[in-house]
């Protein structure tokens, strides 16, 4: 918008404003592919480097029709404490490699590496896993994940976090069956309890949500 301005005052020549343009053309298209290269790297970095071994065998071992926690972060760690009072066996994978040995050492099975890696989702049994629970904020691992996660197991149930609508649409069409949006679930649930307050019913109040989500 700037370099449109400014092109139109004349303080920009049109071959400036070409390069430019092309400059953020590039940086768009080679943005995503880069991260995800600068990540493996990173991991396999991480990897090599000395390190306190983690503790435990094979966290996944045994496991079938388990869940598939991404992300063991406070809302990881919730939805692994349901599964566990429930009975319902489950893995988690977590980028951070302090945070997962810290949880092994509790005795969590948390499986350490990135959640969009293929040998990680094998090593936490996706192939004979239930359900696949994304709970990072990384868009790009998600979609990764979730990509491997629905052409190793086609029957495998999916529930992944988005920060957009645009996110939303193309988890969607990735075969995600549920793709929780925090912002807009946070302000539903603030919606939820203001209505409440003023007498408003159950049955109206998800009425107003669902035309609000439609609007």
């Amino acid at each position: 918008m700037i370099a449109s301005a400014g092109l139109a005052l004349g303080a920009v020549a049109s071959e400036t404003f070409s390069l430019a343009m092309g400059a953020v053309v590039i940086s768009i298209l080679t943005a995503e592919p880069l991260l995800g290269l600068a990540r493996r790297i990173g991991t396999r970095f991480d990897r090599i480097t000395s390190r306190e071994p983690m503790p435990g065998g094979e966290p996944a071992a045994g496991l079938r029709r388990h869940a598939i926690i991404v992300g063991y972060g406070r809302v990881g760690r919730a939805v692994a404490r349901v599964l566990e009072a429930r009975g319902f066996g489950w893995v988690a994978i977590d980028g951070d490699y302090s945070h997962a040995r810290e949880a092994r050492v509790s005795g969590a099975a948390v499986i350490y590496g990135d959640a969009g890696a293929q040998s990680v989702l094998d090593q936490a049994r996706v192939v004979e896993a239930h359900a696949l629970i994304v709970a990072i904020p990384d868009a790009l691992a998600t979609r990764q994940a979730v990509g491997y996660a629905r052409a190793r197991n086609p029957r495998i149930e999916i529930v992944a976090r988005a920060h957009s609508d645009a996110e939303e649409a193309d988890l969607r069409r990735l075969g995600v069956a549920r793709v929780v949006v925090a912002e807009r679930e946070l302000g539903n649930e603030l919606i939820r309890h203001a209505l409440r307050r003023f007498g408003v019913s159950d049955r109206e109040v998800a009425a107003l949500l669902v035309d609000r989500r439609q609007r």
